[in-house]
Parts: structure tokens; sequence; C-alpha cells
């Protein structure tokens, strides 16, 4: 793992309201300064409101729209970034990654 930056990381945002939207979090630049790695963790919807998530593993293009209910955890494996939609109601979210490659 070269130019290693960080084996785990989280990004919190406890007041996650419409002007944030939509929030991107890039997982390859977080954990390793080559901007390759891909990260496992989850993300957790601490607020009352609804949000989306898409996930990229190629850094570029994303998959499926997922809805990330209050109070629910979604984990995730071997993606480069992660983007997250306000739905109309304020939210908040925390979620950790680590190195696809690091598993203790």
């Amino acid at each position: 793992m070269s130019g290693l930056v960080g084996l785990t990381q989280s990004f919190e945002d406890t007041s996650f309201i419409a002007g944030d939207s939509p929030a991107t979090l890039n997982f390859s630049a977080a954990l390793d300064s080559s901007g390759r790695a891909d990260g496992d963790g989850y993300i957790v919807n601490d607020g009352s409101g609804s949000f989306t998530i898409e996930l990229s593993h190629n850094g570029s293009t994303y998959g499926d729209v997922i809805t990330v209910k209050d109070q629910e955890i979604f984990h995730f494996a071997g993606v480069r970034r992660l983007r997250i939609t306000h739905l109309g109601t304020n939210s908040a979210y925390r979620c950790v990654v680590q190195h696809s490659e690091w598993h203790p």
C-alpha cells in the first residue's frame, strides 16, 4: 500500500440539510494518496429523515440509488466513492471506512 493516508477514516454530518446535498465521500483520497484505494465500511442514518446513497466502485460511475431510512445501517465493500442525497427532511449520518486491503 504505497501512498498510505489512513487505514480507517470517518465522515460525519450531524445536520445534513438540503444545502449539503449531494455530499460525496471520497474514500480513495482519504485512504490512499494514489486515489486508487477501495474501502469497506458502513453508513448509519442518525437522523429522523431518509436519504439516498449511491456507490461507485471505480470512482466515476455510480450504481443504483439506495434509500437509507432513519436509524438504518448500510454496509458496503470495495467502494471508492459514496454519494449521499437529501430527500427533503433534514437528517444526520456517520460513515466509517477502512482500506479494503487491510483487515486485522
